[in-house]
């Protein structure tokens, strides 16, 4: 069934778009997630909602990346909201985000701010993004010109450890073509290494037509036609071990950041303009500018 839950406290939509598409993906959800699902399996899109604003861990993480002022919102909120109180929802008024999932058949809609998920169309795991798109873009012209602004964003799986995978691969290969390139082996020995070859490559989704001219070439003991198509192997390897050292960059980049984002600036701003302000370096905007006395002759 499709897991849903209420938007009870303010300035929580973000964090709430994304849960939704983690509490109903076929992923490992780490034992935060596992251990609160578990916990309000069977409640109500409101109280899971409710039981979510007092999750010490989830709140933390989520405290991490908003400001002093939506936390102090966050915590007023809480106070306010019953658990018998099953109809009560917040009105968001600046930002607000919507999840579109695919599950049981069907794309979803869940916002928080409604009583249940929505049941958009049918559909299955490879069409659900075409069937979700006249949606998404209905949506968006529905509004008045120029009134409200869409971003679109998408949880995917992280493509580093897959690239990875390959390009380990890729050196278990060119390791087992170099020695064969070197040495001579029996016809048994070439054949079982040859079905290690391509099993390796298979299991990690990689393109065989390279290796496989390769050890077309060798069983004919055509080792100087097989030479090229070693090189090309290598150049496919070359060419991914880029692209993951760029990844890598890139990785490093969002974690700094992130961790930008997680820094509480207001004590240094707050402390850096009373300090401009009793220095005088600040002007008091609320107070009346005085004019300057003109000079007589």
């Amino acid at each position: 069934a499709v897991i849903f839950t209420a938007q009870v406290i303010t300035n929580v939509c973000g964090t709430l778009a994304l849960l939704a598409v983690l509490f109903n993906a076929d992923i490992d959800r780490g034992d935060i997630l596992n251990n609160f699902l578990e916990f309000t399996k069977g409640f109500s899109p409101v109280n899971r909602g409710i039981c979510l604003g007092n999750s010490e861990q989830i709140r933390t993480i989520h405290d991490a990346y908003a400001t002093h002022a939506n936390q102090i919102d966050m915590d007023d909120t809480l106070s306010n909201v019953s658990e018998n109180d099953n109809a009560e929802f917040i009105d968001v008024d600046d930002f607000h985000y919507i999840t579109y999932i695919q599950k049981d058949g069907y794309v979803w809609e869940l916002d928080g701010l409604k009583y249940q998920p929505v049941k958009i169309a049918q559909c299955n795991e490879e069409n659900w993004l075409e069937v979700v798109k006249p949606v998404l873009q209905q949506r968006m012209n529905s509004s008045t010109e120029n009134e409200l602004t869409f971003s679109l964003m998408a949880v995917t799986r992280d493509s580093y450890g897959a690239m990875s995978q390959q390009h380990k691969a890729y050196e278990e290969c060119l390791q087992i073509t170099q020695q064969v390139l070197r040495q001579d082996y029996s016809r048994p020995t070439l054949t079982r290494k040859e079905k290690l070859c391509l099993q390796i490559m298979e299991n990690n989704n990689i393109p065989q037509q390279d290796i496989l001219l390769f050890w077309e070439d060798i069983t004919k003991g055509n080792k100087e036609a097989a030479q090229p198509k070693m090189e090309a192997l290598q150049k496919s390897a070359e060419a991914l071990k880029t692209q993951l050292q760029q990844l890598s960059e890139q990785k490093n980049l969002a974690k700094i950041d992130v961790e930008r984002q997680k820094f509480d600036y207001f004590p240094f701003i707050n402390a850096l303009l009373t300090k401009a302000y009793i220095h005088q370096l600040l002007q008091d905007q609320s107070q009346p500018k005085r004019k300057k006395a003109k000079k007589t002759k």
